[in-house]
């Protein structure tokens, strides 16, 4: 691992405990924000585990998996879209998860007004 993606990794948790956004998640969403931030590109912040790989590496139920990144993405910490991927039988739909820039995360302190909606949540991979 680059010493880069190291310091976007720690920056970004700085961040998260700066705004108080850490304090906000149950033991569960957190748990799966820094099981999912382990996948990052490090240039993109995006990663895309499928839920059964969060599920397994947490040790947490697919459901839990779930509804945590539910609530992430209604705390503003995680976007998702989905986008075809090249797998080794062909292609496939994945879920790109991408962090919130750890810049951006300023303007979410608990009462802010002046961030946009999360997008909509998405379902785990699938094979198309």
């Amino acid at each position: 691992m680059s010493v880069t993606h190291e310091c976007v990794r720690c920056n970004w948790r700085r961040r998260l405990v700066v705004t108080g956004q850490a304090g906000l998640l149950n033991r569960s969403d957190l748990v799966v924000l820094l099981v999912l931030e382990r996948y990052l590109d490090r240039d993109l912040l995006e990663a895309w585990p499928s839920v059964k790989t969060l599920a397994g590496e947490a040790g947490l139920a697919r459901q839990t998996v779930h509804r945590s990144l539910r609530h992430l993405h209604e705390r503003r910490l995680v976007t998702s879209r989905r986008e075809v991927r090249e797998g080794r039988r062909g292609p496939l739909w994945v879920t790109v998860y991408r962090l919130v820039d750890a810049k951006a995360m300023e303007n979410l302190r608990p009462g802010s007004e002046t961030v946009a909606p999360p997008q909509q949540y998405g379902a785990d991979t699938v094979t198309g």
